[in-house]
């Protein structure tokens, strides 16, 4: 891991994180390689499906301390157990197939045969552990004082959390960029925290669309 940080705060936060993994048995693996996760090109990813656990972050993304703060939000979902981050592992009923949520959604986004309420249901309980995290994010970056901002912050976490609705609609995942990486689609949405993540707001459908997918 050969990661130079000038920012003080964000190297005692980056310690934090390595002694924390390395405490509970989980890989760190953070550099400039770029990262799957179930086929798919990620910026960085938590895993403790693989019959081991590990935190992943590539430094390739300029924004690479935000993901590593999203990443180790769910190490502490992980950890703590949150019932969001229980009721999202947990296996559900599809029809005749089982699994957790998130394995659900997926799934059902690569064209497995799933009941659409199913994979809905499935998307609603991934995306609200999602936003779970992304408030915990903001958190931490108060905590450790980190050179981000919490409104560009806010305004990435709420494209991504309302990603999920239009992937339930569309059943569709981004092709490379996620839709927080365009001015464009953070633009219709707002930097600070949302009553209600049901509806979409005006014009981001049709720049997903057109940047996205």
């Amino acid at each position: 891991m050969n990661t130079t940080i000038s920012n003080v705060n964000a190297s005692k936060f980056l310690s934090h994180v390595v002694e924390t993994c390395i405490k509970n048995n989980i890989t760190v693996n953070i550099n400039r390689n770029k990262l799957l996760c179930d086929g798919i090109r990620v910026s960085g990813y938590f895993d403790d499906n693989k019959g081991y656990e590990e935190l992943a972050v590539s430094t390739a993304n300029k924004d690479w301390l935000a993901v590593l703060v999203h990443e180790f939000c769910h190490v502490k979902q992980h950890m703590k157990n949150t019932p969001l981050w229980k009721k999202c592992n947990r296996n559900m009923k599809a029809g005749r197939y089982s699994n957790n949520a998130i394995t659900v959604f997926f799934n059902w986004l690569d064209g497995k045969r799933i009941r659409k309420e199913d994979a809905i249901k499935a998307g609603t309980i991934t995306r609200d552990m999602e936003l779970e995290c992304e408030r915990m994010g903001v958190k931490e970056i108060s905590k450790w004082e980190l050179p981000i901002n919490k409104n560009d912050f806010i305004n990435s976490a709420n494209s991504y959390i309302l990603f999920y609705n239009y992937c339930m609609k569309h059943r569709t995942w981004y092709n490379t960029k996620g839709p927080y990486q365009y001015k464009k689609i953070r633009e219709c949405v707002s930097s600070e925290w949302m009553d209600n993540y049901d509806v979409l707001p005006e014009n981001f459908e049709r720049y997903v669309s057109k940047y996205c997918i």
